[in-house]
Protein backbone atom coordinates (compact mmCIF):
# COMPACT_ATOMS: atom_id res chain seq x y z
CA UNK A 1 0.00 0.00 0.00
CA UNK A 2 1.48 3.60 -1.16
CA UNK A 3 2.55 5.60 1.78
CA UNK A 4 0.55 8.27 0.92
CA UNK A 5 -2.54 5.88 1.73
CA UNK A 6 -1.82 5.06 5.31
CA UNK A 7 -1.72 6.57 8.98
CA UNK A 8 -0.43 4.43 11.75
CA UNK A 9 -3.56 4.68 14.31
CA UNK A 10 -2.22 4.01 17.67
CA UNK A 11 -4.04 1.60 20.33
CA UNK A 12 -6.37 5.08 21.30
CA UNK A 13 -7.52 6.02 18.03
CA UNK A 14 -8.41 2.61 16.70
CA UNK A 15 -12.21 2.77 16.23
CA UNK A 16 -13.01 -0.98 15.66
CA UNK A 17 -14.37 -2.07 18.89
CA UNK A 18 -11.80 -4.02 21.08
CA UNK A 19 -13.79 -7.28 20.88
CA UNK A 20 -13.93 -7.26 16.89
CA UNK A 21 -9.96 -5.87 16.43
CA UNK A 22 -8.58 -9.55 16.03
CA UNK A 23 -11.23 -10.54 13.51
CA UNK A 24 -10.42 -7.04 11.59
CA UNK A 25 -6.81 -7.73 11.51
CA UNK A 26 -7.10 -11.70 9.89
CA UNK A 27 -9.64 -9.57 7.35
CA UNK A 28 -6.74 -7.26 6.84
CA UNK A 29 -4.21 -9.83 6.18
CA UNK A 30 -6.91 -12.14 4.02
CA UNK A 31 -7.23 -9.43 2.04
CA UNK A 32 -3.44 -8.54 1.88
CA UNK A 33 -2.67 -12.19 1.19
CA UNK A 34 -5.03 -12.48 -1.73
CA UNK A 35 -3.83 -9.13 -3.55
CA UNK A 36 -0.07 -10.92 -3.57
CA UNK A 37 -1.46 -14.47 -5.31
CA UNK A 38 -2.84 -16.40 -1.90
CA UNK A 39 -5.63 -18.55 -2.04
CA UNK A 40 -6.57 -17.73 2.17
CA UNK A 41 -8.83 -20.15 4.62
CA UNK A 42 -9.50 -18.53 7.45
CA UNK A 43 -10.00 -20.95 11.28
CA UNK A 44 -13.54 -20.99 12.48
CA UNK A 45 -12.62 -21.82 15.57
CA UNK A 46 -11.34 -18.90 17.98
CA UNK A 47 -8.65 -20.54 19.65
CA UNK A 48 -6.92 -22.19 17.57
CA UNK A 49 -3.37 -22.02 16.62
CA UNK A 50 -3.57 -21.05 13.31
CA UNK A 51 -5.82 -18.08 11.90
CA UNK A 52 -4.80 -18.25 8.28
CA UNK A 53 -3.78 -20.94 6.00
CA UNK A 54 -2.31 -19.36 2.68
CA UNK A 55 -1.87 -21.39 -0.60
CA UNK A 56 0.07 -20.69 -3.89
CA UNK A 57 0.85 -23.08 -6.24
CA UNK A 58 2.76 -26.12 -3.82
CA UNK A 59 3.50 -23.62 -1.00
CA UNK A 60 1.55 -24.13 2.15
CA UNK A 61 2.06 -21.91 5.03
CA UNK A 62 0.08 -21.23 8.40
CA UNK A 63 -0.03 -17.74 9.89
CA UNK A 64 -1.19 -16.26 13.68
CA UNK A 65 -1.95 -12.49 12.97
CA UNK A 66 -0.48 -9.86 15.17
CA UNK A 67 -2.50 -6.64 15.39
CA UNK A 68 0.50 -4.35 16.30
CA UNK A 69 0.91 -1.14 17.93
CA UNK A 70 4.34 0.83 18.12
CA UNK A 71 6.51 2.25 21.10
CA UNK A 72 9.17 4.29 21.00
CA UNK A 73 12.80 2.65 20.93
CA UNK A 74 15.09 4.34 23.56
CA UNK A 75 17.33 5.08 20.85
CA UNK A 76 15.42 6.84 18.75
CA UNK A 77 12.58 5.06 15.83
CA UNK A 78 10.00 2.82 17.25
CA UNK A 79 9.75 -1.13 17.57
CA UNK A 80 6.77 -3.26 16.53
CA UNK A 81 4.45 -4.08 20.40
CA UNK A 82 3.08 -7.23 19.71
CA UNK A 83 2.48 -10.84 21.11
CA UNK A 84 5.37 -12.96 20.03
CA UNK A 85 4.04 -17.31 18.75
CA UNK A 86 3.68 -19.74 21.25
CA UNK A 87 5.50 -22.85 21.29
CA UNK A 88 3.21 -25.43 20.09
CA UNK A 89 2.18 -22.69 17.18
CA UNK A 90 6.15 -22.89 16.69
CA UNK A 91 6.11 -26.66 16.24
CA UNK A 92 3.66 -26.59 13.98
CA UNK A 93 5.36 -24.16 11.81
CA UNK A 94 3.14 -21.12 12.26
CA UNK A 95 4.60 -17.70 11.12
CA UNK A 96 3.49 -14.50 12.16
CA UNK A 97 2.13 -11.91 9.70
CA UNK A 98 2.07 -8.56 11.42
CA UNK A 99 -0.87 -6.29 10.45
CA UNK A 100 -1.83 -2.48 11.03
CA UNK A 101 -5.22 -1.40 11.50
CA UNK A 102 -4.20 0.91 8.73
CA UNK A 103 -3.99 -2.13 6.24
CA UNK A 104 0.19 -2.61 6.61
CA UNK A 105 1.14 -6.41 6.29
CA UNK A 106 4.53 -8.17 6.44
CA UNK A 107 5.85 -11.65 6.89
CA UNK A 108 9.36 -10.44 9.04
CA UNK A 109 8.92 -8.22 12.07
CA UNK A 110 12.23 -6.41 11.06
CA UNK A 111 10.86 -5.52 8.10
CA UNK A 112 7.39 -4.57 9.57
CA UNK A 113 9.17 -1.95 11.45
CA UNK A 114 11.26 -0.71 8.42
CA UNK A 115 7.92 -0.23 6.35
CA UNK A 116 6.38 1.83 8.98
CA UNK A 117 8.89 3.77 10.11
CA UNK A 118 9.02 6.66 7.79
CA UNK A 119 4.76 6.57 8.98
CA UNK A 120 5.04 7.02 12.29
CA UNK A 121 6.95 10.87 12.49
Amino acid sequence: MPKDRVRLIQPEQNTVPRKHRGAHAEMIAACWLMEHGWDVFRNLSPHGPVDLVAIKGDQVRLFDVKLCNFRPRETGGWQVAGPVLKTDQTSLGVEPIFVTPDGLCAFDRRAFEALCEGLLD
